[in-house]
């Protein structure tokens, strides 16, 4: 790196264009303009349920159809209501949070919401699973508390499938069935590298 930053160094100094310095001096320029400019922006998504969704549970896929502001992340065929596809080689937070109500067993109903790709499979599909979101009702008589947020940070793999970097949300273990209200859930998928 040494000689490169001298060379740039005494470039600096070179006005004229048609010197050898100069032309090197103005290809080295537009070089990192092009760099500079072609960095595509961060992609985003937020979404959530605009109506209500009765009878969630087991293998269930929760239906976000309003979409409150997107840039760069896409619906699957551009109008799906639960399924989104992320870029290949990209990495990104996931991250759902929400209730349901009107569980069909008050004391010990539950749903774990989950991210999953376009198998159903959980994403990451290598290393730590995914945080899931546990919905409970607030009769629930369990002595254990329920985290309501589904998240992780997803690497998608260059050569990722479209099935697998087609996510959405799922219930993916459930005790009995509930009802999502309309904006009941919230979910938020950001590019962070």
């Amino acid at each position: 790196m040494g000689i490169l930053l001298d060379l740039l160094k005494a470039a600096a100094s070179e006005a004229s264009p048609l010197s050898k310095l100069g032309f090197w001096r103005q290809r080295v320029s537009a070089q990192v303009d092009s760099l500079a400019s072609s960095s595509a922006p961060a992609q985003y998504l937020q979404v959530k349920n605009g109506a209500e969704q009765a009878l969630v549970g087991l293998n269930v896929d929760i239906l976000l159809q309003s979409t409150i502001a997107s840039s760069g992340v896409e619906r699957a065929g551009g109008v799906s209501e639960k399924e989104f596809v992320l870029t290949a080689g990209r990495t990104y937070h996931l991250l759902a949070h929400g209730f349901a109500n009107t569980f069909s067993d008050p004391t010990g109903g539950r749903l774990l919401v989950k991210w999953v790709d376009a198998n159903n499979a959980s994403v990451p599909q290598t290393g730590p699973d995914s945080i899931g979101a546990e919905w409970r009702p607030t009769t629930n008589t369990e002595a254990t508390s329920a985290d309501q947020v589904a998240e992780c940070v997803f690497v998608v793999p260059a050569d990722a499938t479209l099935a697998q970097r087609t996510v959405h949300l799922r219930c993916t273990a459930a005790t009995g069935t509930a009802t999502i209200p309309s904006n009941g859930v919230t979910a938020s998928i950001v590019e962070i590298k």
